[in-house]
């Protein structure tokens, strides 16, 4: 099911990097979609190491104890940190082409 969000959310990012152009709203979309699809891969890779690694599988066996939880909400807060800069630098990457659009007109 991951897997499967997980495309349709690269698909997104596709679109918006390579068949629209990248001014307006496609540049704040590639990097909110590029950011989600990179928080689905990295909430797998929690998962699967809390599931895989000896030591993680000690601290937390049936995925429900506080470290297991503290793990996928620190993964959380960065990923929403790391979507948030990424979209405001997509923003403010888009201003010096309009300003210098304008100038030279």
């Amino acid at each position: 099911m991951v897997g499967a969000i997980s495309v349709l959310t690269l698909g997104v990012a596709f679109a918006a990097l390579v068949a629209l152009t990248p001014r307006g709203w496609a540049r704040p979309a590639y990097a909110v979609s590029a950011t989600f699809a990179l928080y689905l891969k990295l909430f797998v890779l929690v998962v699967q190491s809390f599931l895989k690694v000896p030591a993680l599988q000690v601290l937390a066996p049936t995925q429900t104890e506080a470290p297991f939880v503290v793990a996928r909400i620190l993964l959380l807060v960065a990923s929403i940190g790391l979507g948030k800069a990424a979209a405001v630098g997509s923003r403010q990457a888009a201003l010096p082409l309009r300003a210098a659009r304008g100038a030279g007109a």
